[in-house]
């Protein structure tokens, strides 16, 4: 058959074409799919010229190219345009390597890396300078020797494939974890072992984080369990004892039990409050319907709800209003001030200030502050500084910050106040 196609007609791809090639060119050597030791065929293998069945358009086009290259009686014209769809294949392939974002590596027999793509010189930092060098070069010390026996196993079995997960370092000295993949190519075109990794490092923070978070929880159930129990153990108790002693009991005596269910009852209201507020700002339910709140009158509502209310001290003039979800607000000074009597040490002042648009209250004991390494993570849920000490969810503080950052303020500590000193910022309705 006489292939004369001019340069701007197709190529014959049709299945038909495929079957009528007659055989290889004994003069072509390197081509995908020639193979000087097969007998009989020329040196080229047909199947592994021809395209799978459900190519598509460039791959057949690629295969009908080959063929003609190869093929003895394709005229010079035919030829021409076969080198140029092979050369326009070879630039695309380059630009998939290039533009991949996964990175792409092929080493020899012996772990010499032979090429890297763009996008491994872009995650590790490493340029030509990687070229020649042993990967095991370029993998964290802890992993170099599972990775090792993983790349012998592969090399040893033509075709295989191995995966594993490492670290690879950085040209700035950073580890970085990537899902590795490997395949034996050895014996084909490529003529090495192909690996493409994938950086995992945000995933790996990502299960991290979520690990912690877990873990959080499960130590949040088991406080939480535990906040629960005692004062309803201690409900159940009191109550049992004015229910079957009632009328032997003095009044005084009487008096005391009801009080001391009160303060069972009243712990046990605000670690239900502290959960169902969680709730609602997990569920995206946090600004609430701000209003002007006299700041001094709520301060005094939330201290004559205290067990120690004459241990606070409130300096807050009565004409500072802020724009604020009263409940929030209540729910807000409530927490900073049963942390200040139950983690820090009376008296407790309450003070206020005027900062720009803002409102700036500071709640502050007369303990010893909090410890430097725990100050970062104060406002973390389930976070507990004295968690062996003081019993408590680690929520509260966690709360103040959601419920002020929701109302336009925010919430922190400061040292170096005499004591353990608590702010929180609100909006200025004035």
């Amino acid at each position: 058959m006489t292939r004369t196609e001019s340069l701007t007609e197709p190529l014959d791809t049709s299945p038909d074409a495929e079957s009528r090639w007659s055989g290889p060119d004994p003069a072509i050597d390197g081509i995908d799919g020639h193979d000087p030791d097969r007998a009989g065929t020329g040196g080229h293998d047909p199947d592994r010229a021809a395209p799978p069945a459900n190519a598509g358009p460039i791959a057949r086009r690629v295969a009908a190219a080959r063929r003609t290259i190869v093929e003895p009686t394709a005229g010079p014209d035919a030829r021409q345009e076969a080198a140029l769809v092979l050369v326009e294949h070879v630039d695309r392939l380059e630009a998939m390597l290039r533009h991949t974002k996964d990175m792409i590596t092929v080493l020899d027999e012996n772990g010499l890396v032979m090429f890297s793509n763009a996008a491994a010189g872009r995650l590790t930092g490493h340029g030509e300078e990687a070229n020649t060098r042993n990967a095991l070069d370029f993998i964290h010390p802890d992993d170099a020797q599972a990775a090792a026996e993983t790349f012998d196993r592969c090399v040893d079995k033509p075709g295989s494939f191995a995966s594993s997960e490492i670290r690879i370092r950085h040209a700035d000295d950073s580890w970085h974890y990537v899902d590795a993949y490997a395949e034996n190519c050895l014996d084909g075109p490529v003529t090495g072992v192909v690996v493409s990794m994938r950086d995992v490092c945000d995933r790996r923070a990502g299960q991290e984080t979520l690990q912690k978070a877990n873990d959080a929880m499960l130590s949040f159930v088991a406080v939480a369990s535990h906040d629960l129990r005692s004062p309803v153990a201690v409900i159940r108790g009191l109550a049992g004892t004015l229910a079957s002693d009632w009328s032997a009991l003095p009044d005084s005596e009487r008096l005391d039990i009801a009080q001391m269910v009160a303060r069972a009852s009243e712990r046990m209201g605000r670690l239900v409050e502290n959960l169902l507020m969680i709730s609602r700002l997990d569920s995206g339910v946090s600004a609430g319907r701000p209003r002007p709140v006299p700041l001094r009158d709520a301060i005094d509502l939330a201290v004559r709800h205290m067990e120690d209310r004459d241990s606070v001290r409130v300096r807050v003039p009565d004409e500072v209003v802020v724009m604020v979800d009263p409940e929030h607000l209540e729910r807000m000074l409530t927490n900073y001030l049963h942390n200040a009597v139950n983690h820090g040490r009376a008296p407790v002042r309450v003070e206020a200030t005027r900062a720009g648009a803002l409102v700036e209250l500071r709640v502050i004991d007369s303990g010893a502050g909090v410890p430097e390494e725990f100050v970062p993570r104060l406002f973390e849920r389930f976070f507990r500084a004295d968690a062996q000490e003081v019993r408590g969810t680690g929520l509260g503080l966690s709360i103040v910050r959601d419920l002020a950052r929701a109302a336009g303020g925010d919430a922190w500590y400061e040292p170096g106040q005499g004591g353990g000193c608590f702010a929180l910022s609100l909006p200025d309705a004035q």
